[in-house]
């Protein structure tokens, strides 16, 4: 209990534990009752399960079946409640989406996706040019390449909401075109 109530802002990382070292610790997989170090515990839970999601690369799993909640070797598995509880703290940290019993993650925020590619577009004189979304995350040296193209699309529908680009619809997924626009900030 010490170890979960001492952690740090990097939850996977405090006092120099790796992913293993947690998955190996018990208390992990009972939900803690005080408010404070449940949370730390789902910081925890929340790296774990990215750490997880980039070692397999799954970015989609069934949330009550994915190997992460459970270590055989210690005889533990985190119960129903407690996967619940990772699964919302997965949704508040912004880089996951729940579809059903299924867990959709993601690399980065749609949000931070967006700042980043805005970013890139003004910095590499790409405003007012006209692109397949389709290049942005193929070919594209950018923050968009091989991304996951559902990320990609959050993240232009955030820039688009922002006035910052159009998307165009093509006749299949592949040709749908965006353009990006200066906004009043940059044009000073």
């Amino acid at each position: 209990m010490a170890a979960l109530a001492a952690t740090s802002e990097s939850a996977a990382t405090a006092q120099n534990w790796g992913a293993s070292e947690w998955r190996s610790f018990p208390p992990l997989y009972t939900l803690q009752p005080v408010e404070s170090t449940r949370l730390q515990q789902l910081k925890i839970w929340v790296d774990l399960v990215h750490l997880w999601s980039t070692e397999h690369r799954q970015s989609r799993f069934v949330l009550h079946e994915c190997p992460v909640f459970e270590n055989k070797a210690i005889s533990r598995r985190l119960p129903r409640e407690g996967i619940e509880a990772v699964a919302g703290a997965l949704l508040l940290d912004g880089r996951a989406e729940r579809r059903e019993e299924q867990i959709q993650l993601y690399e980065k925020r749609p949000e931070d996706l967006a700042l980043e590619f805005y970013e890139f577009v003004v910095n590499n004189d790409m405003l007012n040019g006209v692109y397949t979304i389709f290049e942005l995350y193929t070919d594209s040296p950018g923050p968009f390449r091989n991304v996951d193209p559902v990320l990609v699309r959050k993240a232009l529908d955030i820039l688009e909401r922002d006035h910052k680009c159009q998307v165009f619809s093509g006749t299949t997924t592949d040709d749908e075109g965006v353009k990006f626009f200066p906004v009043e900030d940059d044009k000073k």
